[in-house]
């Protein structure tokens, strides 16, 4: 082959190489909103970790916003903030409880004292498509993990999750301690939730 030609062959290689490294590896957008579909769903799966890429503009509280089917007092709204403004897991939750608009979630202060064991709970009642959960936080202390905990038992269910045949597998991570149902998967996501809100999150 002559020089020229090879010479040709190599400007043209070099050129085609320089179109290709200038598109950026995957041509991913970093929207938030595909990231907080990849969450796990299976009751006795790890929680994944999410680290999106840096944005050029910061997470603020100003420019996020709680979903509008989930309703909470005055009183939750600061911390509320606080952890959709830290905690990565907590978008996700919030992202899948926006994208059902046939759920309804209220956040408040227990109409009447439980158990003493008990720092929180849920109560979810299904009507056709609709659901509604009313979601009541007993406790004082790591509100932030008793919330994002509770609002995971709703997501469970949104999930499909059979709670009942999965507390007869003893592998299952799902227990019934005759009150109702625990899962491990919750409690993952309340203690992530509360892990990423005492870092700062992202």
């Amino acid at each position: 082959m002559c020089r020229s030609r090879r010479n040709a062959l190599l400007a043209a290689a070099a050129g085609i190489a320089g179109i290709v490294s200038g598109v950026p590896a995957f041509a991913q957008t970093n929207n938030g909103v595909r990231a907080m579909t990849a969450f796990e769903r299976s009751a006795a799966g790890a929680l994944r970790r999410y680290s999106p890429e840096r944005s050029v503009t910061p997470v603020t509280a100003v420019s996020l916003a709680l979903p509008p089917n989930l309703v909470a007092s005055s009183t939750y709204r600061p911390l509320l903030l606080q952890m959709l403004q830290r905690s990565a897991t907590f978008r996700r939750q919030c992202q899948r409880i926006a994208n059902t608009s046939d759920l309804l979630v209220t956040l408040r202060a227990p109409a009447a004292p439980g158990p003493a064991r008990i720092r929180a709970r849920a109560h979810i009642v299904k009507d056709g498509a609709q659901m509604r959960a009313a979601i009541e936080v007993i406790a004082f202390s790591d509100p932030a993990e008793l919330i994002a905990h509770e609002l995971e038992h709703v997501i469970e269910q949104l999930d499909g999750v059979d709670l009942a045949a999965k507390a007869v597998v003893g592998t299952s991570g799902v227990a019934d301690d005759n009150e109702g149902y625990e899962t491990a998967r919750a409690k993952r996501v309340g203690l992530a939730v509360a892990a990423e809100l005492r870092r700062g999150g992202n």
